[in-house]
């Protein structure tokens, strides 16, 4: 059985004595991540729509990692219309920063959200998005 599945049966009581009216639960899928790649001189824009969570994680990832392919001087990246974002979209934005630095470029955040703000700001990582940001 899945997490969701566990938390769901769970949530609703299943299995536990019932004591009062049975409760729904209600599981919304997660927001899908989009994004926009726009390939400009030797740079890569990545525009990036949705939710930076857990399930959208390896999304991202894989976009990324293809944008740092596709350009040789590096990524520029708008976060602006990104909705939500944890630890796994922050984590995600680090690593390919180190893949970035290991190849020579540099990911640099053009506009962010307030959620995606809030996040870098509080894990002191903001200026390592920043052009010219140092290599740590």
């Amino acid at each position: 059985m899945t997490e969701r599945a566990d938390h769901a049966r769970y949530s609703a009581g299943a299995g536990f004595p019932r004591t009062g009216p049975a409760r729904t639960v209600t599981f919304f899928p997660p927001a899908r991540l989009r994004t926009r790649t726009v390939i400009d001189g030797d740079r890569v824009l990545v525009t990036v729509f949705g939710d930076l969570d857990l399930d959208t994680e390896q999304a991202l990832r894989r976009t990324l990692a293809t944008a740092l392919e596709r350009g040789p001087g590096g990524v520029d990246l708008d976060l602006s219309e990104v909705g939500f974002c944890d630890c796994s979209g922050l984590n995600v934005l680090l690593s390919a920063r180190q893949q970035a630095l290991g190849d020579g470029k540099a990911i640099v955040l053009c506009a962010a959200s307030d959620a995606v703000a809030r996040v870098l700001e509080l894990s002191r990582t903001l200026p390592l998005f920043a052009p010219g940001a140092p290599e740590d």
